[in-house]
């Protein structure tokens, strides 16, 4: 069987567009992925007393995207230490105890590092 250079010009031109849409569908992918990691760290915020619940889907889209502009790996690992009371940041509240304290609190009020 002999392949011309019509025909291998073809197939490059089939795998370019295969390689194109590829592409374009992982970028879309990323996108999808971004939107869903930042929607799960909106709802921790929610649960763990950081914001109050949305009102509306449109206040939800809001947040999300502005988590999206965002580092969300920092912002996960800050929720996984606790950093996320801003309600409390630079003041003591007493009678306040768990996960609601800031790491500011614990330090001051129960000598905790």
């Amino acid at each position: 069987m002999n392949v011309t250079l019509e025909q291998v010009k073809q197939a490059g031109v089939v795998l370019k567009r295969v390689n194109e849409e590829k592409l374009r569908l992982q970028k879309e992918a990323a996108v999808y992925n971004l939107e869903k990691r930042a929607m799960q760290i909106a709802f921790r915020e929610v649960e763990m007393g950081i914001t109050q619940p949305f009102s509306s889907m449109k206040d939800l889209m809001e947040k999300v995207s502005g988590l999206m502009k965002e580092d969300l790996d920092v912002v996960e690992k800050a929720l996984e230490r606790g950093y996320g009371n801003v309600n409390n940041i630079g003041t003591l509240v007493e009678g306040v105890t768990g996960k609601t304290r800031n790491a500011f609190e614990e330090w001051v009020l129960e000598g905790k590092l």
